[in-house]
């Protein structure tokens, strides 16, 4: 058998660089793509979907045919692909070979077992502290410090072109210990500083819940805390948020970060988040905002995914939003307030620069 699986989890950009570095060491061997993303025939290589939005350890799949197995990943923090993994032994496949973007010698021998969430290879410790060691930035979900963290974000001269803020490519973004993004640690600072979520009793509506905020608001007990999306299986509630199925003057706090981009009737949603909302509570609700740009601008018959990418910034944006952003929150009730941190705090906890937190009560 000269076939190679590969699994590939991570950006597009990131998969072309992996399937052009295998096929470089390995010219004999044909490749076989093994992904959760619809992206066949992009890299003229052998492509199989796996049915649902992430892998799993439920998903049952046949690797009889192929001699070696790859995992590609564009970082250094092995928890993060935890069900990558679990799919893998889930199906019967305890060995299996990394690959990094950065470092082409990433290649483990027959016998690398990756069993547990927390391991890290030798190889990788050292790398990871070569690349991450040192105290220019603080993470405030997992309180460690990093010489830099790691890129993410789609490379697109749109963002620049119309300096949106919240969006794009970052070169210090996630936290290398624990994989927080720069915006979710934006929203972290302004929760603990302008709420009493993570003390006191409170009712809270988390859509499209980030990873590292849910684990330390489910920490506080007092909080009766709900979240909702409109596929994710990692949720509560399966919900559009254009019919959420709660009662009016639910919610003490809503967090809505980076969704409402991706809606079709993002005016609906904000109503539907007002409705939900109780009188005095707030509502933090971030988009990626492009200041150059005075009026939103939207077009529904476009539902191409590279026209998207082109008129939005991303695949699935179905728009992009300009400086009257906070009058279309207006229009449905809300009273709208800005949050800003000083430069000094940005450089710390390396945020995105310019971005504000945009908070709305009713």
């Amino acid at each position: 058998m000269n076939k190679i699986a590969l699994i590939g989890s991570v950006s597009l950009e990131i998969l072309k660089r992996q399937i052009e570095y295998i096929q470089s060491i390995f010219p004999d061997m044909s490749i076989t793509l093994i992904s959760c993303k619809k992206i066949e025939n992009l890299f003229n290589v052998e492509y199989r979907h796996v049915n649902g939005n992430s892998f799993s350890k439920d998903i049952d799949f046949d690797f009889s045919e192929f001699s070696t197995i790859f995992v590609c990943q564009n970082n250094n923090v092995v928890q993060n692909y935890q069900n990558v993994y679990e799919f893998l032994i889930h199906n019967g496949i305890n060995s299996f070979k990394i690959i990094y973007p950065d470092l082409k010698i990433k290649i483990f021998g027959k016998n690398t077992y990756f069993l547990k969430k927390k391991f890290l290879s030798l190889l990788e410790k050292i790398n990871f502290f070569l690349k991450c060691y040192g105290k220019n930035y603080f993470c405030p979900f997992c309180n460690k410090t990093s010489r830099k963290m790691l890129p993410t974000g789609v490379k697109s001269e749109f963002f620049k072109k119309y300096n949106v803020i919240g969006g794009g490519y970052r070169e210090n973004a996630l936290c290398p210990h624990c994989g927080s993004f720069d915006r979710e640690r934006l929203l972290y600072l302004f929760l603990k500083e302008n709420t009493s979520i993570f003390t006191d009793k409170n009712s809270v509506l988390h859509m499209a819940p980030e990873k590292r905020l849910t684990e330390i608001l489910k920490q506080n007990r007092q909080i009766e805390y709900y979240t909702c999306d409109l596929y994710s299986q990692d949720v509560m509630y399966n919900m559009d948020i254009t019919d959420l199925k709660f009662e009016d003057n639910k919610f003490d706090i809503i967090i809505c970060n980076h969704v409402l981009e991706h809606i079709d009737n993002d005016i609906k949603a904000m109503k539907e988040l007002y409705r939900v909302l109780k009188k005095d509570g707030k509502a933090i609700l971030q988009v990626p905002l492009a200041l150059n740009i005075q009026n939103t601008y939207e077009d529904r018959s476009v539902i191409d995914e590279d026209e998207r990418e082109n008129k939005f910034g991303q695949k699935d944006h179905v728009r992009i939003y300009g400086m009257d952003y906070m009058d279309r929150l207006r229009s449905v009730g809300f009273s709208v307030f800005e949050w800003k941190t000083g430069p000094e705090v940005r450089e710390r906890y390396s945020l995105i620069d310019k971005e504000f937190i945009i908070w709305v009560t009713k």
